[in-house]
């Protein structure tokens, strides 16, 4: 609920006692801070009966505050005390001493710009100060370090105002974490108690985040202290401690009548904190240390997000170091809502794009604008006095969406269409079927996400340290997030096999829609040239210059990368309704307008992958598993069978990813289709064959083409096979039927994955997505060859 409350100044010596959900808040008389708008709820000093046990206390006096971790007996950090007290503690804190700095308060005169943080362990023992994370916390949530954590470590090493770290008792892991991004440490000497601090990961096998090996990096000076902390997890005394530079003071507990050593503790980090408050005065403490532990924030920054943000799906968690040099992160389908238009529409407009590539692919005259309308015009004629449809409206209101989602399991009524289930397919068969009476159609999800372009949110848990990735629409593109700039901002680009330029928008481009751009606004290690650079596309092109900033990818920093920024855009990627920010072309740079090397390539010549490889395991939005990522410097072996992986030559003289293809078959059956070869290409939908051998290879799967277009039947179950490297592989009949062309009859026709175009001779084949995503596909630049296997059964 939200409470509305007064609150006034006492008049009384006592103290005045908020209680939140997770935080009591303690004030001194005389320095009442002005609260942060929250729905706080004001009691006396009682915790209200039903209120769970506050996590922490703050309590504030002289222009110091204090931060008791009241989590159970050893403080463990867990996602709700961090995110549902301490953070929100430290906006109080901060608020209050922005208010004091405002505001002189009379009845402490010097505390106008001064201000300290103490953070201490559960003060009624002397055991622990925390001892880290909760185990159960971290193993059942794979982002937690990068969503709740890593915002807290960036917080307090950019805080505002002197850190101190009271440790009276055990920081073990990430209590020791949360020790070091404090400015200072004041730890028990140990005379009452035994106290360490200890990174003690190593034993019982939990890698390290990313941010924990940057905190130490910048915190702990000696190598060989490090060496001790990290691999050999030393539990460090509270002298050798202070020895090593790890802590700055020890609380001399020694002749105490305390009954525990929490106190002491307490009382030299006050003493300290007098010290240091005043440095706060003039508002630099926190600017300074931006720029004095910039190389550390980076790393801890590098998925964090700010507090009460939704994070984004699918952005890597941390750099995924493996032994074999290479690097994966996830891919992110695209999230490109079309409400406007007909999906029969948009998959014309896939074609059209398809062909347009082809041409460009092999150096040939691109199909005339006048042809490409035609055949979009041709698709609504097809609309409108097709099976049991009406023209569809695009108008908001209409009823169209309705229409669309209703399931009927009559068979679409066409007579220029006729199929039957029984016969031998071969090319010269036109009108028959094989195995088709099995299948189910076309599923529901797929019809909703063609039309809506809806997002499928990723699974949140999969193996070795990879994201699940969200599918929007029925399997249309592939993005991935990286970072640009400095400081570095996330970018959400297009993965493409098919091209081989590197490009994101300018913040000059003044039609570039609400996109992230990059410039010297948003970088300060931008550096723009004035060498132009223009990629024209199968659908859309791009213009600008050259600029060089710093490209982080998945944990891999490229500085002074050299790549384009846009100040033109044609709508297909300036729209609001494109979900990308930008293109990286994986091909091989000898096709690059831009002429310099792609980002793979650039990553194996500074040594940060052993090879120029990017490896594509595409995801099935029909499969909800999304699972999809790109590999760089290797393969993933968790994604494919490696009994059958082959490799191959690349074929292609200019810079594409193209194989020959042994055999065309379907059902086992030879199509008897030979000297074919293949551009692979993520940044094509569908398979785009010469028009005799799309009409062949859909007739033996028992569909039709009528010059123009092809359809199978949605029920289809064949088997369609390509073969690279004397290997076989089966496309899945649900990528052969793309969309019915009656909507309301999900088990009559659909639109065929494999489509005809004019490519310029009767070889050359076109195959994007409805093949590669039976595969797990490679390419490697470093020795010109392609791979490819089966996907693992798992």
């Amino acid at each position: 609920e939200s409470h509305a409350f007064v609150l006034c100044r006492p008049r009384t010596a006592e103290v005045l006692s908020l209680t939140f959900p997770h935080l009591n808040y303690y004030v001194q008389p005389g320095v009442l801070p002005s609260l942060p708008s929250r729905n706080w709820l004001a009691t006396d000093h009682h915790t209200p009966a039903g209120y769970r046990t506050a996590e922490i206390k703050l309590t504030a006096q002289e222009a110091i505050w204090i931060i008791e971790l009241h989590n159970g007996q050893d403080s463990r950090l867990t996602t709700r005390m961090i995110n549902e007290a301490l953070r929100p503690a430290l906006d109080v804190v901060e608020q209050s001493w922005y208010a004091s700095r405002d505001k002189q308060v009379k009845d402490v005169k010097d505390s106008k710009g001064a201000g300290a943080l103490i953070i201490v362990g559960r003060r009624d023992q002397d055991k622990f100060f925390s001892n880290g994370f909760d185990y159960e916390t971290v193993k059942g949530n794979s982002s937690f370090v990068s969503d709740t954590a890593n915002p807290l470590f960036a917080r307090l090493l950019t805080y505002p105002i002197p850190t101190i770290a009271a440790i009276n008792g055990h920081a073990f892991a990430a209590g020791m974490m949360l020790s070091l991004v404090c400015d200072y440490r004041v730890m028990t000497d140990g005379n009452m108690r035994r106290a360490w601090m200890c990174m003690n990961e190593v034993h019982f096998g939990a890698p390290w985040p990313l941010s924990f090996t940057a905190i130490l990096n910048t915190k702990v000076g000696s190598p060989a202290v490090r060496r001790r902390v990290a691999l050999e997890g030393h539990r460090f005394t509270p002298s050798e401690a202070l020895k090593a530079g790890m802590v700055d003071r020890l609380a001399n507990l020694t002749g105490t009548s305390v009954g525990n050593g929490t106190e002491n503790v307490l009382e030299e980090a006050m003493k300290l904190a007098k010290e240091v408050k005043g440095l706060a005065s003039q508002n630099v403490w926190g600017a300074i240390k931006t720029y004095l532990y910039k190389d550390c924030l980076e790393a801890v920054n590098f998925d964090a997000r700010a507090h009460g943000t939704t994070p984004s799906d699918a952005i890597p968690l941390r750099a995924r170091h493996q032994a074999n040099s290479m690097v994966t992160m996830p891919l992110k389908r695209l999230h490109v809502p079309r409400t406007d238009i007909h999906p029969q529409l948009l998959l014309q407009q896939h074609i059209n794009r398809g062909n347009k590539r082809v041409a460009r692919m092999t150096g040939r005259s691109e199909p005339a604008e006048h042809e490409l309308r035609a055949e979009i015009h041709k698709r609504m004629y097809l609309l409108e006095s097709g099976p049991g449809t009406s023209s569809p409206s695009t108008e908001a209101g209409s009823n169209f969406s309705k229409r669309y989602f209703r399931h009927s399991n009559q068979a679409a009524k066409n007579p220029s269409r006729t199929h039957t289930t029984s016969g031998t397919n071969t090319p010269s068969s036109t009108n028959t079927t094989s195995g088709t009476s099995t299948g189910v159609g076309v599923s529901a999800v797929d019809l909703q996400a063609a039309e809506n372009g809806g997002l499928t949110l990723a699974n949140t848990s999969l193996a070795n340290n990879s994201l699940g990735l969200d599918i929007e629409a029925n399997d249309v593109g592939y993005i991935a997030t990286v970072q640009l700039g400095t400081p570095p901002k996330d970018f959400r680009i297009l993965m493409d096999s098919g091209s081989a330029d590197f490009w994101v928008g300018s913040e000059n481009c003044n039609g570039c829609g609400n996109h992230t751009l990059l410039g010297t606004q948003s970088s300060s290690s931008f550096v723009q040239s004035n060498q132009p650079f223009n990629v024209t596309y199968g659908s859309g092109a791009v213009a600008g210059v050259l600029c060089q900033d710093n490209v982080g990818i998945a944990g891999l920093q490229l500085n002074a990368h050299t790549f384009g920024v846009a100040d033109e855009e044609t709508s297909q990627f300036s729209s609001n309704t494109v979900s990308f920010d930008g293109l990286m072309g994986l091909a091989q740079s000898t096709l690059s307008n831009e002429m310099v090397q792609t980002p793979v390539e650039a990553l194996a010549s500074n040594g940060l992958i052993s090879s120029a490889i990017a490896s594509f395991k595409i995801s099935r939005l029909a499969d909800q598993l999304n699972d999809g990522e790109v590999t760089f410097g290797g393969l993933d072996s968790s994604k494919f069978d490696a009994n059958t992986l082959v490799t191959f030559p690349n074929v292609n003289k200019i810079g594409f990813w193209e194989g020959a293809m042994n055999a065309i078959t379907v059902n086992g059956q030879d199509s008897g289709m030979t000297g074919r070869t293949a551009i692979l290409d993520t940044g094509t939908t569908l398979i785009i064959a010469p028009p005799a051998d799309a009409q062949a290879v859909i007739t033996m799967v028992g569909g039709q083409c009528d010059g123009q277009q092809c359809t199978v039947p949605c029920t289809t179950n064949a088997s369609l096979a390509l073969s690279f490297g004397n290997a076989a592989f089966s496309i899945d009949p649900r990528d052969l039927a793309v969309l019915p062309v009656d909507p309301n009859d999900l088990t009559g026709d659909c639109t065929a994955g494999i489509q005809p175009g004019t490519i310029g001779t009767n070889t050359e084949w076109l195959v994007g997505d409805v093949f590669l995503k039976n595969v797990y596909f490679s390419a490697d630049t470093s020795n010109n060859q392609i791979s490819l296997a089966k996907l693992s059964a798992s």
